[in-house]
C-alpha cells in the first residue's frame, strides 16, 4: 500500500485517534487490543507514534469493533477516507 506524499507517514496519539474516527479515549482503549498496531518510538519525537500504513491496514481489515470501543459508522467514514487517499494533511 503506498502512501501520498501529502499524508503524513506517522501521526501522534491525538490525530491518530481521528484518523481511525475515535475519540482520543477509545483510541487508548483500542490500542490495548493485542491486535492493534504497535506504536513506533521516533528519536526525534517524544511520544510514540503510528505509521499511517499500518492504521490503514488496521482498519481496512475490520469492518466494525464490536467490543464497544467504537462506532462502526466513524470507523466505515474512516476506511472510506483512506481509500479515496484522503487523510491528514
Amino acid at each position: 500500500m503506498q502512501t501520498e506524499p501529502s499524508t503524513p507517514l506517522t501521526l501522534d496519539a491525538r490525530r491518530s485517534a481521528d484518523f481511525v474516527g475515535l475519540s482520543e479515549r477509545a483510541f487508548h482503549e483500542l490500542r490495548q487490543r493485542p491486535d492493534f498496531p504497535r506504536p513506533i518510538e521516533l528519536h526525534t519525537a517524544k511520544r510514540p507514534r503510528w505509521r499511517t500504513a499500518d492504521l490503514r491496514r488496521y482498519i481496512d481489515s475490520r469492518p466494525e469493533i464490536t467490543n464497544g470501543n467504537a462506532e462502526p459508522t466513524r470507523l466505515a467514514a474512516a476506511r472510506a477516507k483512506a481509500n479515496d487517499g484522503g487523510g491528514l494533511r
